[in-house]
């Protein structure tokens, strides 16, 4: 019997691609093995929105602002009492609108997402 090739298969390209993503991937695992894709995209996007305000990305993330509070302390320094936290992000004061909060990555969080960028 003649073996059909499946019409379903990556091409060259796609297969570097995804052994990037495969990579990035792993490297998240090695920092957190638990780290839930949602705390990942909230880390991206305050690296890539510094400053964003806690409902700007509670509005990204479409959370609630009670899960948008505990992504945003898993990334911070301190999680939790005595729990510490990946010390990604620095949730600060709002100046200009003291009820809201803002998020900003620390060094140690952009070192983490330039990693991950070198391995795309």
């Amino acid at each position: 019997m003649k073996e059909t090739k499946m019409a379903l298969e990556l091409n060259d390209d796609d297969k570097v691609s995804l052994d990037g993503l495969i990579r990035t991937v792993m490297t998240v695992r090695e920092t957190d093995p638990e780290m839930p894709a949602q705390t990942l995209y909230a880390l991206l996007e305050i690296v890539k929105n510094p400053g964003i305000t806690m409902i700007e990305l509670q509005n990204k993330l479409n959370m609630s602002s009670a899960g948008t509070s505990r992504v945003v302390s898993r990334l911070s320094q301190i999680e939790k009492p005595n729990v510490p936290g990946l010390d990604f992000v620095l949730r600060s004061e709002n100046l200009m609108d003291r009820r809201n909060k803002i998020v900003q990555p620390t060094p140690k969080g952009l070192a983490f997402v330039r990693k991950l960028l070198r391995k795309l």
